[in-house]
């Protein structure tokens, strides 16, 4: 199928101007798809010089250099002859990675995409989706269960019948919190809601190739479930005791497990969670969570389930600076609780609180949106 294509802009100024140095983003691309059998542009006034650039992502890019000379008007007009190959723009196949939302990128991928998956406010490269995109993009996300096809259609679908279109000819666009408040904004307002909902659902996890050697694979599997890979020996002043051989707990409160995950809000806030679990009972005895978790909240978090339960005769633990702290060390002293640190590298000595991690992980960290602590804490706990 063949076009042409006319674009005529005009800007007319109630006094004449100096125009500053134009770039013009009106070429068509020539790609797989389609071919540019002709394109012209005119300029009133003439520019000085025209120069033919290409940009970052391949686009041909037109920078235009005016005389001082005051204008009073300036007129471009693009005329463009474009023959399309493709028909159905449906033509595609979601890679495996893709199937569901939240899209888990490869590493490669994910750095290019960096600049585009940053918030349209962040003011930097670290993700910062708008709040009230978020919201919509959750609620969205729930209405489609996760499927990224069904989700772009239903945001289309949800902008075009809830929101009016306003004529807004100068200007930047409103940030999308101000156009979907308002329901109602010009197409550039629109095109950056619809980008800023779609930024709030992504996410990197690595999806490297798991035929890479051995070693590299186990590294990177340790990595994913924040396992600690050990290369100096523990330090000769823990609390803890020659370690014997591991026994399975025989009874209620004989032994204890505590562990330490992290996670982040839809704003890129990090969090903390705070695990304990009876060994014997595989009970969850506490889930403590907040941006801060120091040895005192370790500490006050085992008094309060130590009146509620009694307190176990020993307590499994990692290497971390707050289990390995002063106060951990003289609260399990006063209690008469045995502290049994894991070797370093060897998370099979914890191995029970380590499977209750993956499974809260799997069953709730990475299957819902968290927009504020309290939420953490309901979404958590339920």
């Amino acid at each position: 199928m063949r076009y042409q294509i006319t674009h005529q802009i005009r800007y007319k100024y109630e006094r004449a101007v100096v125009l500053a140095p134009h770039f013009l983003r009106l070429r068509p691309r020539c790609d797989v798809t389609q071919k540019l059998h002709r394109f012209s542009l005119e300029v009133e006034p003439a520019p000085k010089q025209i120069s033919e650039l290409v940009d970052l992502d391949g686009n041909a890019t037109l920078k235009a250099w005016f005389a001082e000379e005051g204008a009073n008007e300036l007129v471009i007009q693009a005329v463009s002859e474009v023959e399309t190959f493709r028909t159905n723009p449906f033509t595609y196949l979601l890679e495996p990675w893709a199937v569901t939302l939240p899209i888990n990128y490869p590493v490669a991928l994910w750095h290019q995409l960096q600049p585009y998956l940053s918030g349209q406010f962040a003011g930097g490269v670290t993700p910062a989706p708008d709040p009230t995109a978020a919201q919509l993009a959750q609620e969205i996300w729930l209405e489609t269960n996760g499927n990224p096809v069904a989700f772009l259609s239903a945001l289309n679908q949800r902008i075009y019948q809830t929101c009016g279109y306003t004529l807004r000819e100068t200007g930047s666009p409103y940030p999308p919190s101000i156009t979907w408040s308002r329901k109602s904004g010009s197409c550039r307002d629109y095109a950056v809601l619809f980008m800023e909902v779609c930024r709030s659902v992504q996410r990197y996890e690595s999806v490297a190739d798991d035929q890479a050697p051995l070693r590299a694979r186990i590294y990177r599997l340790y990595r994913q479930e924040g396992l600690g890979v050990g290369r100096r020996k523990p330090r000769g002043h823990r609390s803890s005791v020659t370690r014997p051989e591991c026994t399975k707990a025989a009874r209620i409160n004989e032994s204890w497990s505590m562990d330490f995950m992290a996670d982040q809000l839809f704003d890129g806030r990090r969090f903390r969670l705070l695990m304990l679990v009876d060994d014997f009972s595989r009970e969850s005895l506490s889930i403590e969570l907040d941006q801060w978790l120091t040895g005192e909240r370790v500490a006050t978090m085992l008094d309060r389930i130590g009146r509620e339960r009694g307190l176990p005769e020993k307590m499994r633990v990692d290497n971390g600076s707050e289990f390995t702290g002063k106060v951990l060390d003289q609260w399990a002293y006063l209690n008469k609780v045995r502290l049994d640190f894991s070797r370093r590298g060897k998370p099979t000595d914890s191995g029970l609180i380590e499977a209750f991690n993956r499974r809260l992980r799997a069953e709730c960290l990475k299957e819902n949106w968290f927009m504020s602590l309290d939420d953490a804490r309901s979404k958590v706990e339920a």
